[in-house]
């Protein structure tokens, strides 16, 4: 059996970073005891039938967030601002997550409905994803059935 040991040096930011990570997880907690029904109800009013998109390609799913507590589940798991800055109150927005075939999270997406496109395809840390391409490629190539969804609504 091998000992690993790490020094103070080494082992402090470690410390630090699961610190910050359950702050940051007690302050969502916190925040999200805060809305209220109303918030959650319209939400998924005005998101109607978009709440139904599920896109795959290639070991790749993408999918509307659900609902805002899906919203602070993927700002908790992927460590950007997509609850905290309450993208899910925002008129002409749909927020997706792009997953990989085993379910692990590759990216949050932020589509505009006004103008069709990508604001922004944010992996964890707000990097960009390695799959960049492809998820935008698969988003865009179903813009005719977001507005199909949307005029349903």
């Amino acid at each position: 059996t091998e000992i690993y040991t790490l020094s103070l040096r080494d082992a402090l930011p470690i410390s630090i970073s699961r610190l910050n990570r359950n702050r940051d997880r007690q302050r969502i907690e916190k925040k999200m005891q805060a809305i209220g029904d109303e918030d959650r109800q319209a939400y998924v009013k005005r998101m109607g039938g978009l709440l139904t998109v599920k896109l795959t390609a290639d070991n790749l799913s993408v999918h509307t967030l659900q609902s805002v507590d899906e919203f602070a589940d993927e700002g908790i798991h992927m460590h950007h601002c997509v609850f905290d800055l309450g993208y899910y109150k925002r008129p002409n927005v749909m927020i997706m997550s792009a997953r990989d075939g085993d379910g692990h999270r590759l990216a949050t997406i932020e589509y505009n409905l006004a103008s069709q496109n990508i604001v922004q395809c944010r992996a964890a840390c707000n990097k960009v994803p390695e799959r960049d391409a492809e998820i935008r490629q698969l988003i865009t190539s179903h813009r005719a059935d977001f507005q199909r969804l949307l005029k349903a609504a």
